[in-house]
């Protein structure tokens, strides 16, 4: 009787302990899930970023252009 019950108690035991594991690895799931959320707009947001930058130097190649223009036509 007493092996039958520390039996009961190990597998009750060991289906608890699934069950904790199976929680855990779901709210895992759901961190790396918006951590990836999230390196996708950071990504979106650098891209806008470099963008600007681009247009930003151009508008400054067309001033320095502009200038040198400018320059020679005095």
């Amino acid at each position: 009787m007493r092996q039958k019950i520390i039996i009961t108690i190990a597998i009750l035991l060991t289906f608890g302990w699934i069950g904790i594991l199976d929680y855990e690895a779901k709210k895992l799931k759901e961190v790396v899930t918006n951590l990836n959320e999230t390196v996708t707009i950071q990504n979106e947001v650098l891209l806008q970023h470099k963008a600007s930058i681009i247009n930003t130097k151009s508008d400054i190649e067309l001033f320095i252009e502009i200038v040198n223009e400018f320059r020679n036509f005095i």
